[in-house]
């Protein structure tokens, strides 16, 4: 292993990533480290480094990050290249947990990471000392596709195919290769996400189709052999998320937006019946925190929100019958400590596994769909414990549990975790995640953020970087 020492002065392109955590700020001291690579790409003047300052607190023995560090000028990461001695002066005095990624740029100037360190290197600052720390990089297993350096705000696994939406265009995905499906969307068409869904049967008989729906600020559109446009024209209001269970050759939709949620239930050659929700004026503002949907082979099949007056179950009656007060078919549940449940997974259906996110982190659960409650059997998943889970994606054997600052992947045969930071490689601003079977393969979505230098794009986790 070759140890390398970096300057902490920003030069030209030079890039070096660092974060601490700040609990206290009446002095200023410095950081003086080393950083040694387990990698066989990192050398001297060819690599870059990048070091940013994360706040955090001790829950039960897990790191939990609270919030970045800013340096002058904005950002919240400082550059510098391998090969030199690095040192932060004007650190504020507290404890901090030290983030470095080293890594390149490519030709359209993204910054690609190779390596990082985790767990979190935990230090003390103390005004009028250098401050020494050692930080140990490994290589990284998330893997680019060739959507990297575009955001993307969806990705979905529809009946085996994986699709991904930039703001324009759908995109199947087969490995790391994209390739558009269908046109582009209309001007002054942009899509939020995309969602798996289905459409009414053939006419001639035959079960519902699964498509994939991609929510735009103007509707719902869908592929099948082309992008079609009669669901948006049907209701053109802008969707942030929708899915969708079938019922022999009919449909039950849901969406969500910012201001309210709804659904839809589609019957071949006959209109779209569109019933928005409403909760008895007991919710302002954005209602819907997420939902999920299950799939019985026979009725009813099942929708669960995750919402401003807690986390509730509704059959496909709320769509087939048009129960716009949606609260007189609820059937509301909770996790054990109490907190706001915020991300819902359904793994299956029936008495078959379900995930929840909440404010103190993930759960396993149960399904008990015909009973009240329907959701039972929860249990923390302690390795998430006190962060604030927002999405999550099951695959087969795995989960995986988002936070704003950790992706945590559950194996669910053995228990183990295995923890990505965001300066892992992930995209700068997670939106979504699905699993393919092959591999399996966890695929994630995102766009760039200015402030920490991440750049957008869809990433792959697989093989040896699952737990």
């Amino acid at each position: 292993m070759k140890i390398m020492r970096l300057c902490c002065t920003v030069v030209g392109a030079a890039t070096l990533l660092l974060s601490c955590y700040l609990t206290s700020t009446q002095t200023t001291g410095k950081i003086v480290f080393s950083v040694v690579s387990q990698s066989r790409g990192i050398t001297a003047g060819s690599n870059l480094i990048r070091a940013s300052l994360f706040s955090v607190k001790d829950v039960g023995g897990n790191w939990v990050g609270q919030s970045l560090y800013t340096f002058p000028g904005g950002l919240t990461y400082t550059q510098g290249s391998v090969g030199s001695t690095l040192t932060l002066s004007n650190i504020p005095v507290g404890t901090w947990a030290v983030l470095v990624t080293a890594g390149r740029s490519d030709s359209s100037g993204n910054f690609i990471t190779t390596d990082y360190n985790y767990p979190y290197v935990v230090v003390s600052v103390v005004p009028g000392e250098d401050n020494p720390v050692t930080v140990t990089l490994q290589p990284s297993s998330v893997k680019a596709t060739s959507l990297f350096g575009t955001n993307v705000p969806g990705v979905v696994n529809v009946s085996g195919t994986i699709y991904a939406v930039t703001s324009t265009q759908l995109y199947s995905v087969s490995g790391a290769i994209a390739s558009a499906v269908g046109s582009p969307l209309p001007g002054g068409v942009s899509a939020n996400s995309v969602g798996a869904g289905y459409y009414p049967g053939p006419p001639t008989g035959g079960p519902a189709v699964a498509i994939p729906y991609i929510n735009t600020n103007a509707g719902i559109y869908y592929y099948t052999s082309s992008i079609q446009s009669d669901l948006a024209a049907s209701n053109p209001i802008p969707m942030l998320e929708s899915a969708a269970f079938s019922s022999g050759p009919d449909v039950a939709l849901f969406y969500e937006n910012q201001t309210g949620f709804g659904g839809a239930w589609l019957v071949t050659l006959s209109p779209f019946t569109w019933t928005n929700f409403n909760t008895g004026g007991a919710i302002s503002g954005k209602p819907i925190y997420d939902f999920a949907v299950t799939q019985n082979s026979l009725p009813p099949s099942f929708v669960y929100f995750a919402s401003k007056l807690g986390a509730f179950q509704a059959n496909q009656s709320v769509v087939s019958s048009q129960i716009a007060n949606i609260m007189n078919a609820a059937k509301f549940f909770t996790v054990p400590d109490g907190s706001t449940i915020i991300s819902l997974c359904a793994a299956g259906s029936g008495s078959q596994p379900f995930y929840i996110g909440s404010t103190s982190g993930g759960w396993s659960a149960t399904l008990n769909e015909s009973s009240t409650p329907p959701v039972t059997g929860q249990t923390k998943i302690s390795a998430t414990s006190g962060d604030s889970i927002i999405k999550i994606a099951a695959g087969a054997g795995y989960v995986a549990f988002l936070s704003q600052y950790n992706l945590y992947l559950l194996n669910t045969s053995t228990s183990a975790v295995k923890v990505y930071p965001f300066y892992s490689g992930l995209p700068g601003q997670l939106s979504a995640m699905a699993w393919s079977a092959t591999g399996p393969t966890l695929y994630i979505a995102g766009a760039a953020s200015a402030s920490t230098g991440a750049p957008g794009g869809l990433v792959t986790i697989s093989g040896a970087g699952l737990p």
